[in-house]
């Protein structure tokens, strides 16, 4: 535990965060921008999010986008932390996935939730690669 560099994994964790947010509303505007022309009710409006929120395509970007924010988080975690990787990547992993479990809705069917969370491992890997290759600390 001592290992661990707080400043780092909480940074990495910010802009995982940031990059999910700015990707979340890129992907509803692309693909739920026709929501908000039409007058509907509260409850309308969040089933009509819901049934969007579950088509494949939707699905598959937000794979993607969840996958680029890890890659990105995991890339600050290590570029901050620069020694004692694996400690600082699996506790930017586990804030990642409690947080996550926080603020999850459950509207995803559970293999979805299942392939989000097995996801994070690879992507954090291709994190960690992308910011420990040499001369990655050179063109900083």
């Amino acid at each position: 535990m001592r290992d661990v560099n707080i400043k780092a994994v909480t940074l990495g964790v910010l802009v995982s965060l940031a990059v999910v947010l700015v990707l979340s509303v890129i992907l509803f505007a692309v693909f739920g921008g026709h929501l908000l022309d039409t007058e509907m009710g509260d409850a309308e409006f969040e089933a009509a999010v819901n049934a969007l929120v579950l088509t494949p395509a939707v699905m598959f970007w937000t794979f993607a986008a969840s996958a680029v924010a890890t890659v990105l988080g995991a890339f600050t975690t290590t570029r901050i932390a620069q020694r004692a990787l694996f400690p600082n990547i699996v506790a930017f992993l586990v804030v990642s996935v409690v947080l996550s479990l926080l603020v999850s809705d459950n509207i995803y069917p559970l293999w979805a939730e299942v392939v989000s969370y097995v996801l994070m491992l690879p992507s954090a890997y291709a994190g960690v690669y992308l910011a420990s290759r040499p001369g990655a600390a050179r063109r900083s």
